[in-house]
């Protein structure tokens, strides 16, 4: 999905950015020079050069030339300075781990916003990196036990309440092999622990998100999936790595 966002601005002025967005395209006339504003999110900004369009605050006719272009001029009808934004909108891809073990679930008790929440095992994909490999290096980095995927309970889509934000959460079952207490913990993780269902609903109001309550009641449920679901075209071997199988299985 594609948003276009076209603004006049004035000296000084700072264009609004969208936190979901994967990259903003800037394009900036001034007269003399290109003075760029500062943006926020650096991070993810990408420049382009720009195209002729048209003045947002006249409707007039004007072509935008790219960043460090000191020939670029504003607008000839309203003599504002033109900006283009172009967002891209996508999911956060994040996985997470479902092990039971004797009733009791595999959880993490982790620094969120000055507080302490409770999730499953989870986080973000990473690039090049197939959701299984994903999967099994969050569990280890968060709890340090080595984690075998052996079904997919769910796939959950998550728009967070109060950002610009959707999750779109792939929802691993398995068993752990090993674990290394030695072992330090991601940043911002407190412990990880084992509770039972009734002490994980007593602490709901300590969950990072409804999906720590759904995907218990999923897998209380009986809700399972084959692995082979899951294509990955990344991996000509298979749908697990076999570094991936091997850390599990140490």
């Amino acid at each position: 999905m594609r948003r276009r966002h076209l603004t006049c601005l004035r000296p000084g002025e700072r264009p609004a950015t969208d936190g979901g967005a994967e990259y903003v395209e800037v394009f900036v006339a001034s007269p003399g020079t290109a003075d760029m504003p500062s943006l926020a999110l650096p991070q993810r900004l990408r420049f382009a050069p720009a195209r002729t369009s048209m003045c947002g605050r006249s409707a007039a006719p004007m072509p935008v030339k790219g960043i460090g272009d000191h020939s670029a001029s504003p607008c000839q009808s309203c003599e504002f300075f033109f900006m283009i934004l172009i967002m891209i909108w996508k999911p956060n891809v994040v996985v997470a781990a479902i092990v039971e073990r004797d009733g009791k679930f595999l959880l993490v008790e982790e620094k969120a916003k000055g507080r302490l929440v409770l999730n499953q095992p989870a986080g973000h994909l990473d690039e090049g990196e197939s959701l299984m490999d994903a999967v099994v290096r969050e569990t280890l980095e968060e709890t340090a036990w080595h984690f075998l995927p052996e079904a997919l309970l769910g796939v959950y889509r998550w728009p967070h309440p109060t950002k610009a934000m959707t999750y779109l959460r792939f929802t691993f079952i398995g068993r752990v092999s090993r674990h290394e207490p030695e072992r330090s913990l991601d940043h911002g993780i407190a412990r990880a622990l084992w509770l039972t269902p009734e002490e994980i609903r007593a602490e709901r109001a300590r969950h990072r998100s409804p999906q720590v309550e759904r995907c218990l009641n999923d897998y209380l449920a009986g809700q399972r999936y084959p692995l082979d679901l899951l294509k990955d075209l990344g991996d000509a071997e298979g749908l697990l790595s076999p570094q991936s199988t091997q850390r599990a299985q140490r």
